[in-house]
């Protein structure tokens, strides 16, 4: 998966699969939405810098700011400046949206609840 969202970093698109829409009671289909939305955020994500693209790449495979600084060479006040610049750019307030909308550009599928596997508990 995590290659997947690179490929929208660093530029690559993937089509989405045609199909036809089911009618909505608001007369636009869920997959139309979602094409418009996907639409969207790959707007935005053109609008990230390529220092900005090195930071979304490490934060989506989850790095810490520290180990970001450290990987691309720069100070921990640089990636917390750059990391606020792209949750700006991507009009998004947390991390968690930010994944995402990098998942929704790259039609990833997010997880459902029903997909994950049962808790077992501690052992």
């Amino acid at each position: 998966m995590l290659s997947e969202a690179h490929s929208i970093v660093e530029g690559h698109l993937f089509q989405p699969a045609q199909s036809s829409p089911t009618p909505t009671a608001w007369g636009r289909s869920p997959k139309v939405q979602l094409r418009q939305e996907r639409n969207e955020i790959r707007s935005r994500l053109t609008t990230l810098t390529p220092d900005e693209r090195s930071v979304l790449e490490l934060i989506v495979d989850g790095i810490p700011n520290k180990m970001i600084a450290v990987k691309l060479d720069v100070g921990l006040r640089t990636v917390e400046a750059r990391r606020r610049m792209i949750l700006d750019k991507m009009s998004v307030r947390s991390i968690a949206g930010l994944v995402r909308d990098v998942m929704i550009a790259n039609d990833l599928e997010r997880p459902r609840a029903t997909d994950l596997p049962e808790f077992a508990g501690p052992s």
